[in-house]
């Protein structure tokens, strides 16, 4: 990755650390007890199946949400053309708002690798909220963060 910043300025050269397809395997299952990673490793692997029904992901979605999705084709046109789609092993939840999360996806991960420093990665984060009105996680939106006071909760 080229980086166009001052030479004092670099990332430090072990921001990140190979691992392997087991380590990566461990972290996905250390993760799964997190009901806002599941609903979004979930709803992607639905986005990614072109014949998931629209139906399927509306459930998933907020009320508030659901007439932006559309019938789900575009989005879904548009998450299947990412190339080498990774995901981050941690839905970070919002500062001040732990109903609020951030689940990542890297699209050109070709590797496994662990981050072991703070870094600056680039990510499409769909965004999770916790809606007990609604019985549990749904997806308000993915592209960018949705700060926590916008989504409805």
């Amino acid at each position: 990755m080229a980086y166009n910043q001052h030479p004092d300025d670099q990332p430090p050269t072990n921001w990140k650390r190979q691992t392997s397809e087991g380590e990566s395997r461990q972290a996905y299952f250390s993760a799964t007890g997190d009901p806002a990673f599941l609903l979004g490793v979930h709803f992607c692997s639905l986005l990614d199946d072109e014949s998931t029904p629209a139906s399927e992901l509306a459930r998933l979605v907020t009320p508030e949400s659901r007439k932006a999705w559309g019938d789900f084709r575009e989005v879904g046109d548009w998450f299947r053309s990412l190339k080498d789609v990774g995901y981050g092993s941690i839905a970070d939840r919002a500062l001040g708002d732990d109903a609020v999360a951030y689940f990542k996806v890297i699209p050109g991960t070709v590797e496994n690798y662990q981050v072991r420093d703070e870094q600056i990665v680039s990510a499409i984060i769909v965004t999770v909220v916790n809606r007990a009105d609604l019985g549990g996680w749904r997806v308000h939106g993915i592209g960018d963060y949705f700060p926590a006071e916008a989504v409805p909760h």
